[in-house]
């Protein structure tokens, strides 16, 4: 039998297994290994060699785990070191009580090294844990690490100066709308824009305009209808509740 750590370069396990063997246990050290079998006959013949088998041993644990909260989000910042040099994949499990566990993800890239949890809930305690895997399983558990999710940003300002104003006429009128962004650079996510029809309740006509932005064009308009509009800002701390501003001034398409 013979082994090879990258399946071109050959050296013997064994030499000396019995006839009719065909079972053998070898005791390598962690790595990628290939096999390959023969049998010796008489007169010092030989068979043609076996397929090719391989094997990965276990990966070995990651170590120094870390966990902190995200300072500019509603999430967990993970952190580890990487000592295994035969794993194809990471795992991460997350535990409410760090004794039952939920796998998070079993599909990080070898090799790597951080992880953000963005699926946690302001200001409660989470506990994880790594598991390096391959083909041949899992390694046991890094040691566990538990923080307190961050409340996360504050809620941004609301816009202001909220106004609409018909272009067009006809079939072809439009509601332009503009405001005023009063949110620090970087406080917010994205702005939505709804919409109220003859005093009725709002509705969402987008939520995926740039932070940035200080306008937007209704084109969806039915003719002899009061339209009025309000703004909202965003963050990851106030996504289902946004920061809106006053309702704009009513206007009625002809």
């Amino acid at each position: 039998m013979q082994w090879s750590a990258d399946g071109i370069n050959w050296q013997f396990a064994v030499t000396g297994l019995a006839a009719n063997a065909t079972t053998y246990t070898d005791s390598p050290g962690a790595g990628k290994y290939y096999y390959r079998v023969k049998a010796l006959g008489p007169n010092n013949t030989e068979s043609p060699y076996s397929n090719v088998v391989f094997i990965a041993t276990l990966p070995t644990s990651p170590t120094s785990l870390v966990a902190g909260p995200d300072p500019n989000n509603v999430a967990i910042k993970l952190s580890w070191t990487d000592t295994s040099a035969t794993e194809t994949a990471y795992a991460v499990d997350r535990s409410s009580d760090s004794l039952a566990w939920t796998a998070l993800t079993s599909a990080l890239a070898a090799n790597t090294t951080a992880y953000s949890d963005t699926t946690v809930q302001p200001n409660t305690l989470y506990y994880y844990r790594i598991r390096a895997t391959n083909s041949s399983g899992s390694s046991a558990p890094s040691n566990v690490a538990s923080t307190t999710s961050p409340n996360g940003p504050a809620a941004p300002v609301a816009p202001s100066g909220v106004s609409a104003g018909i272009k067009g006429a006809g079939g072809g009128q439009k509601i332009a709308v503009t405001w005023k962004n009063n949110a620090t650079s970087g406080s917010v996510t994205n702005i939505v824009v709804d919409r109220s029809m003859n005093g009725g309740s709002w509705i969402r006509l987008t939520s995926s305009l740039s932070p940035t932005s200080t306008s937007y064009t209704d084109s969806n308009i039915a003719r002899r209808t009061t339209y009025s509009y309000r703004i909202g800002a965003v963050n990851a701390n106030n996504a289902s509740s946004p920061s809106f501003s006053s309702s704009s001034n009513s206007v009625t398409t002809s």
